[in-house]
């Protein structure tokens, strides 16, 4: 089995797309899916799968999503293993902690790529925020005093917006600490 992330766009916002967690987490143990957990309204839900594609377990994920809550929800699904790989190859400045600045990963919902993203969004303001490409998202941090200055801030007013879902630094820390968590339960049954 591997340990899966899935995370979906726009669900639990400002009370629009209404997602209740416990009916969430109930579709994917009613798809098959072992070891299920969701984590924080904003749509993170911890899943074990023998599948191995992601793509083939987002294409089946997205219609069923769209039937049971009657509206698009766009996911991307990344293994548990490859978030850890990621995090702890994150660039010096992400996630260290800094008060002073806002850490986010930037997960590419598919078709799109990063790169795809990377042209849309176009340069950061450097001093202002600070982007990288990584493995399975997009690392990117703002000085908090220029937030609303920054480019990346603007990125659900721009076309990139149906293709990419945020999380804090500290949400993915939380994901994987919990995903951990559940492995080891897992292993002691």
């Amino acid at each position: 089995m591997i340990q899966y992330v899935a995370f979906l766009r726009g669900i639990n916002v400002g009370g629009k797309n209404k997602v209740p967690m416990k009916d969430l987490k109930k579709l994917f143990e009613d798809l098959g899916y072992v070891n299920v957990k969701t984590y924080i309204n904003s749509g993170n839900v911890i899943f074990s799968s023998p599948e191995e594609n992601q793509g083939i377990l987002i294409g089946s994920l997205e219609p069923i999503l769209l039937e049971t809550f009657n509206f698009e929800i766009p996911i991307t699904v990344v293994s548990v293993e490859t978030l850890q790989r990621v995090s702890d190859n994150a660039p010096e400045w992400w996630g260290d902690g800094n008060k002073e600045y806002y850490h986010t990963a930037v997960f590419v919902i598919p078709p799109k790529d990063a790169s795809a993203i990377m042209e849309i969004m176009g340069a950061h303001l450097d001093g202002k925020e600070y982007v990288e490409v990584g493995e399975a998202m997009i690392y990117w941090t703002a000085v908090v005093a220029y937030f609303s200055q920054t480019k990346w801030s603007k990125i659900a007013s721009t076309d990139a917006r149906n293709f990419v879902t945020i999380r804090t630094a500290n949400t993915v820390r939380k994901i994987l600490a919990l995903a951990a968590t559940m492995t080891a339960s897992a292993n002691e049954d």
